[in-house]
């Protein structure tokens, strides 16, 4: 049993330490209910465990990390984005930075946040992608311009029907 602890234990040190731009989202998730479910294991089978419990709190605050590190991965994040999360979290994110680091910041406690930024980017990008696409649309779209001769001859008519009206014994009601 021991030793199954020191290796979550190693992999929760392992995850403290890796970086932002390492940082494999999905395998996180996996790797976590695989740990989740063996403590849950351990937990039952020795009630009086104490160092599952410690495990499990660490795996517990690596779990609740994960919408956060989405947040942070995302591609939608442009740099504004990253310089407002810079403020709310008081540090210089980015690839480098490990996610011992963000949770040491509070990263947890700015949650909400976090997440109306990374709805605000989700919101720009796709309106910068419909314009792209719109963009594209119309640099592709061919505007042929003609001559329109007939309407230069209706000028004409007009200008001659409005002197004949005005010339005398041609005017209205004779």
């Amino acid at each position: 049993m021991w030793t199954l602890i020191d290796k979550w234990d190693g992999f929760v040190q392992s995850v403290e330490i890796t970086s932002l731009g390492r940082l494999r989202l999905q395998r996180l998730r996996s790797k976590l209910d695989s740990v989740s479910k063996s403590l849950l294991q351990v937990e039952t089978a020795h009630k009086t465990a104490s160092a599952p419990q410690t495990l499990r709190k660490y795996t517990s605050t690596l779990f609740s990390t994960v919408p956060c590190l989405g947040i942070l991965t995302r591609y939608t994040l442009r740099e504004r984005h990253k310089q407002e999360i810079n403020k709310i979290l008081k540090i210089s994110l980015n690839d480098e930075t490990t996610i011992g680091e963000l949770v040491n910041n509070g990263m947890l406690l700015h949650a909400q946040q976090l997440d109306e930024i990374a709805k605000a980017a989700d919101a720009e990008y796709s309106l910068e992608a419909e314009l792209r696409r719109l963009e594209h649309t119309w640099n592709r779209a061919i505007f042929e311009f003609i001559p329109c001769p007939l309407k230069i001859k209706m000028d004409e008519d007009n200008l001659i029907s409005q002197q004949m009206q005005s010339s005398s014994g041609l005017g209205k009601g004779k």
